[in-house]
């Protein structure tokens, strides 16, 4: 005896066989996971968020880091030049040690503000020093540049800030 297969529900029978006898809708699949994007959503953002923030701060670091050296290789080849038998045009610097912020009137913090790139230089502090204890030929120059750095990552959470420094030591050419 040859039995046939009822035809397959269509759309609107299947929901009427899935609400059953009582009339209500029985929960599908999308129904139970509508907390779901909304929680991967916050957690994927939250993660995406500190990743874009550690290498903003990263970059921003990299970037101090850099212009430090440069303004402490700056520094050294100015005060190398201006030793003991320097050209009469320029003013001849040390052995005594000399030290400030770059926003102050000193020849040195004026010749080296032209080279921070848009930072302030009331955050930068320098140091010269005549390690051999003269100023002349050959007798070394020791120019040490700092900053304080509070990177964002760590601004909300009350830490110190980052003391970073550079140190370049020349030998005095004129």
């Amino acid at each position: 005896m040859l039995t046939t297969r009822p035809p397959a529900p269509v759309a609107s029978q299947s929901r009427r066989l899935r609400a059953g006898l009582s009339g209500r809708r029985l929960p599908t699949r999308a129904g139970l996971r509508t907390g779901a994007v909304a929680t991967e959503t916050a957690v994927i953002l939250t993660v995406w968020v500190s990743l874009f923030v550690g290498i903003f701060d990263a970059s921003s670091l990299t970037m101090r880091h850099n212009l430090l050296s440069h303004l402490a290789r700056q520094g050294a080849r100015l005060a190398i030049v201006r030793g003991e038998y320097s050209e009469p045009e320029l003013a001849t610097w040390g052995p005594a040690t000399m030290q400030g912020s770059l926003s102050d009137d000193s020849d040195f913090a004026r010749l080296i503000r032209g080279s921070l790139a848009g930072m302030h230089s009331e955050d930068f502090t320098y140091k010269l020093e005549w390690i051999d204890g003269g100023n002349e030929i050959e007798q070394r120059v020791r120019v040490t540049i700092s900053v304080a750095y509070l990177p964002m990552f760590r601004m909300g959470f009350g830490q110190a800030p980052i003391r970073m420094s550079a140190t370049s030591v020349m030998p005095i050419s004129h």
